[in-house]
């Protein structure tokens, strides 16, 4: 009887190992974000910055990560819906020069900024060096057929009202920079490797896009 207690403890201590080594290897957390709704058309986002003296330019990463995320882990059959997010993303970002309003197209939905509630599509943003990003999502047990492409919309939305100027325009060229890769230039959001790669490389699209032309 008591082998078996200290096997189930050795159990214990190595799955608490492991979270720990998981968590380091992930980075310091510096931005939290919440998108629920009850019904599937009013969509609440709920942010939570963890870190202190966490910038707005987070909240830009945040939306780019989240949205290479959910493209990610779409399966198959809701193919339509990975080439209706692209097709978004592009549309938003071409939308106006400045994108305080570009949000505009909500596709039929609701959104505001406030505690998220029913089923939740959480997502952590971590910090791992200077230059990269990464995210963990946390998705519920069941969702509303439309609630991956919804929860994006509203996502941008809250985020393009917590930022100023300088940063919605960062947004929207990183969007436009994002799109690009998807429809032009042959990435494929269900490999991997891009789930890293594409949020951080269309986060320096400015100056990626400037080198180019030069």
């Amino acid at each position: 009887m008591n082998t078996w207690i200290y096997i189930l403890i050795g159990i214990i201590v190595l799955i608490i190992i492991a979270i720990k080594i998981i968590k380091r290897a992930s980075g310091i957390p510096v931005l939290k974000v919440k998108i629920g709704t009850t019904d599937g058309i009013v969509y609440n986002v709920e942010f939570k910055e963890l870190h202190t003296g966490t910038k707005k330019i987070e909240y830009v990463r945040m939306v780019l990560h989240f949205i290479a995320q959910i493209l990610f882990i779409m399966e198959k059959r809701d193919l339509y819906l990975s080439e209706e997010i692209v097709n978004y993303i592009n549309e938003v970002s071409n939308k106006d020069k400045q994108i305080g309003t570009f949000t505009g197209i909500q596709k039929g939905i609701a959104i505001k900024e406030d505690k998220a509630e029913g089923k939740v599509i959480g997502g952590v943003l971590y910090f791992k060096n200077v230059k990269i990003r990464s995210i963990i999502t946390k998705l519920p047990v069941t969702w509303f057929e439309l609630q991956l492409f919804h929860s994006i919309v509203a996502l941008i939305k809250v985020s393009v009202e917590n930022l100023d100027d300088f940063h919605r325009n960062y947004l929207k060229e990183s969007l436009k920079y994002m799109a690009d890769l998807y429809t032009n230039r042959g990435v494929n959001p269900r490999e991997r490797n891009n789930l890293i790669s594409v949020p951080n490389e269309a986060f320096y699209a400015r100056y990626i896009t400037k080198a180019e032309s030069e």
